[in-house]
């Protein structure tokens, strides 16, 4: 960043754009305040990672701006993306107008200023209560409400299958499988007679017992892979040798780009657990097991467990 700087011209907007990056950092070298004023647009188009970053390169000391920004804040947390479309919508009327950001933000506030808590304390209180995980997609949210003893699960926990962890081309080595298991420690922080409202499926009971069979049944998995994996030697497998060890029955083409992605983030777990390596041969990534396993795979009875986009 100090060679960008550099190599503008001292003149104009970029001479006064070289004189506040002077002031900041010596502000900031003499433990000064640094106060940013700004409008809701700063995080409505995705700019809160740099804001965080500044913050914690101690150019931040307070932050002030319109009711506006708490409500991006608070669609970007939970969706990834706020509602509203200045274009289409200002013009009609209806900027500012949806209505379930508006209820959530407000019985939220309302809520928190009756234990004392301020707007922001509030808000951030209510949104670290939302589990963010990984499973179906990125950031997967699960909505917890401590009152009603109610977790609306979405995908992240299933009462009959498990939900399709796959690794995508967006994102080739991710370990999908591995991020989506280490999330069930956050469930399990919660209550085991917590109602479970799925995604798929009726509404349930009894999440501690279902977090146990869902580990169980990619336990199974991994080992069926491991040992199909040790039977081939040296040469090892790939990940399309793999697909038919865990999807034996006939799969159609849509099924199958969702077997391909969850026998990835198989194997891919299985390297970060140290049981298999990745070796690439001619281009071609092939995976050889790193222990031998003489022993049969774990029973896993529900064979029709995972979601091949099917259910």
């Amino acid at each position: 960043m100090p060679g960008f700087i550099d190599s503008l011209p001292k003149m104009l907007a970029a001479a006064d754009f070289r004189a506040v990056v002077a002031a900041m950092r010596a502000t900031r070298d003499r433990d000064g305040g640094i106060v940013w004023g700004f409008g809701a647009h700063v995080l409505k188009v995705g700019l809160g990672p740099i804001l965080i970053d500044l913050m914690e390169r101690g150019f931040v000391s307070a932050l002030a701006m319109n009711g506006a920004g708490i409500i991006h804040d608070v669609e970007i947390a939970l969706a990834g993306q706020t509602s509203e479309d200045v274009d289409a919508a200002l013009g009609k009327g209806q900027f500012g107008m949806s209505e379930e950001t508006g209820r959530v933000v407000n019985d939220v506030i309302t809520a928190g200023v009756g234990r004392g808590l301020g707007l922001g304390q509030s808000v951030v209180e209510w949104l670290t209560s939302v589990e963010g995980l990984i499973g179906l997609a990125p950031e997967h949210a699960s909505l917890w409400c401590p009152e009603l003893n109610v977790l609306i699960a979405g995908d992240q926990v299933l009462p009959k299958i498990s939900t399709n962890v796959g690794v995508w081309p967006n994102e080739p080595l991710a370990d999908a499988l591995t991020w989506f298991l280490d999330g069930f420690s956050r469930f399990r922080r919660l209550p085991a007679d917590a109602l479970v409202l799925p995604s798929h499926g009726f509404p349930f009971v009894g999440m501690h017992t279902r977090l146990d069979q869902l580990v169980a049944h990619h336990d199974a998995r991994l080992n069926e892979i491991t040992a199909a994996i040790a039977r081939t030697g040296t040469r090892g497998s790939t990940g399309w040798d793999m697909v038919p060890v865990l999807f034996p029955r006939h799969l159609d083409n849509n099924q199958v780009v969702f077997a391909f992605g969850e026998t990835l983030a198989h194997l891919h777990c299985l390297e970060t657990r140290a049981r298999v390596k990745r070796i690439v041969v001619d281009g071609v990534h092939r995976f050889v097991a790193l222990l031998d396993t003489g022993t049969s795979p774990s029973d896993d009875s529900e064979t029709e467990m995972m979601d091949t986009g099917t259910a």
